[in-house]
């Protein structure tokens, strides 16, 4: 997270607010050429984990291989729009300053070149989550972070050359540097990651069909947002794109370590549905669905509280309306991280067809609902606020639809998870009231020590009101194991 706050603020200041912006319009046409990227993503991990919660090991190689090779023809298809409908639309319709075409083409095909990249290797980085091999995992994700980090240094040092086409090549040396690691490690470790052509029908098409199915899931929730990007490169210009890019930066960041634990807990959650452990996977869900949110929780809200004086500190020059941007997307990330072991034991079921059709029918809305508020005039931010709320209903409705689907306890969770969530908040939110009150903060050392006491507070506050009796007890249990081992070391 440090890393990717600072490099992104040299980044910015390198750049220039348009060519970052530039960058992220072009990203994110990128991105929307590639949702089959998540959809297949999604689909791989899905079942390779269940078939190692059934221990059939042969199951998994063919499931890989079959993977591979439907991943293989999707970087073809990508290839192909991307070079047809993508090219078209860059050169005849985005909001481009005068005189950057011809960079914002090359950072087009390096983009488009990194998510072909990408998509090659999501067989393998699915096997090792589905493995759960999660030291590599660290240990890779801290290699990628210290590879931005020297592109960083090459952009401060070279002075001669276009740094936005420069940033958009080294990006795209990163993703093959990182790609190859991802195969190697896998080629290395498991004996079921070893291609081969292979094609059972009738298992290919329920992995066709799944995958079908939750493209249709991508199309509304990664189409969304992007087109929620281009529809503020519409009216407001690249300026108001580098806003969106610096406040998905910090977002992306913060929400960052919530992430990485969801991607822990999910082999969990789809191999208890394999072996029908109804009791210890709703269990899971509900703590999984706590911790994501106090894990976000604890590093996002000192963020939202102070986004202005955080902004001011981290960037040179902050883009109008960034901090809005900031506090909305974190919220809108809040709201999923206490619903994403929902989608998770939705996914482990194979069955999502009804559910990716009315879910994401609601969340197409975000498109012309973000179209009218820019049309009437209101301010580019409101795109993040439109899609915050329409999360929210989305939240409501995959709620009753886990209910309807694997049984799972709602009351249960309104009362262990939203209730206990909520209660956190608030008192949170009271105390903070209370101190702003008193005490203003306007430095860097202030906020370092506004951070440190609010995770302290924040820690407090879930122990007391946030966990149950029964976890409140696991975690005394888990501090005195750990002091006790601290004071044999002594």
């Amino acid at each position: 997270m440090a890393v990717s706050l600072y490099t992104s603020r040299v980044i910015l200041d390198v750049l220039g607010v348009s060519d970052f912006g530039i960058y992220n319009v072009i990203g994110g046409i990128v991105i929307l050429i590639s949702m089959l990227n998540n959809s297949m993503s999604a689909a791989t991990q899905r079942f390779i984990t269940y078939e190692l919660g059934k221990h059939d090991i042969k199951k998994v190689s063919d499931t890989f291989s079959m993977s591979m090779t439907a991943h293989l023809f999707i970087c073809l298809i990508v290839f192909l729009l991307g070079e047809t409908i993508g090219l078209y639309y860059i050169i005849h319709y985005l909001n481009i300053p005068e005189g950057r075409t011809t960079a914002a083409l090359w950072v087009y095909q390096f983009s488009l070149f990194a998510v072909i990249i990408n998509i090659a290797r999501i067989p393998y980085s699915a096997s090792i989550i589905a493995y759960e091999k999660m030291d590599f995992y660290a240990a890779i994700s801290i290699m990628e972070v210290l590879l931005k980090l020297a592109i960083v240094v090459v952009l401060v040092f070279i002075g001669s050359f276009d740094k936005l086409i420069l940033y958009s090549l080294l990006v795209l040396l990163t993703t093959i540097t990182v790609s190859i690691t991802y195969k190697a490690y896998c080629q290395i470790k498991f004996k079921t990651c070893n291609y081969y052509w292979y094609i059972d029908r009738d298992y290919f098409r329920k992995l066709l069909n799944f995958f079908g199915w939750n493209f249709v899931g991508g199309v509304a929730n990664t189409g969304t947002k992007q087109v929620g990007n281009l529809i503020i490169n519409a009216f407001c210009g690249t300026v108001a794109n580098a806003a969106h890019g610096v406040g998905a930066q910090v977002n992306g960041a913060v929400c960052g370590l919530a992430e990485n634990f969801q991607m822990a807990y999910t082999p969990q959650i789809v191999k208890l549905y394999s072996q029908d452990k109804k009791k210890e996977l709703f269990q899971l869900m509900n703590r999984s669905a706590l911790l994501s949110y106090y894990l976000l929780f604890v590093l996002a809200m000192p963020i939202i509280l102070n986004v202005d004086l955080v902004l001011g500190i981290w960037l040179k020059k902050v883009p109008l309306y960034a901090g809005l941007f900031c506090q909305w997307l974190i919220i809108y990330n809040l709201i999923d991280s206490l619903q994403a072991p929902m989608w998770k034991a939705i996914t482990a079921t194979g069955n999502i067809k009804v559910y990716e059709i009315w879910l994401n029918l609601v969340l197409m809305l975000n498109i012309p609902l973000s179209y009218y508020c820019l049309k009437i005039g209101m301010p580019p931010y409101t795109v993040a606020i439109v899609s915050a709320l329409v999360n929210f209903l989305t939240a409501i409705i995959r709620t009753f639809h886990v209910k309807i689907q694997i049984g799972f306890p709602v009351s249960r969770y309104m009362l262990d998870v939203v209730c206990r969530s909520t209660l956190v908040s608030l008192v949170y939110i009271l105390l903070w009231l209370i101190f702003q009150h008193y005490i203003q903060i306007n430095s860097l050392f202030g906020f370092i020590l506004f951070f440190c006491g609010s995770c302290l507070c924040c820690i407090l506050l879930i122990y007391m009101f946030g966990i149950n009796t029964q976890d409140r007890q696991l975690v005394k249990q888990l501090v005195f194991k750990r002091f006790q081992k601290y004071s044999k070391q002594i």
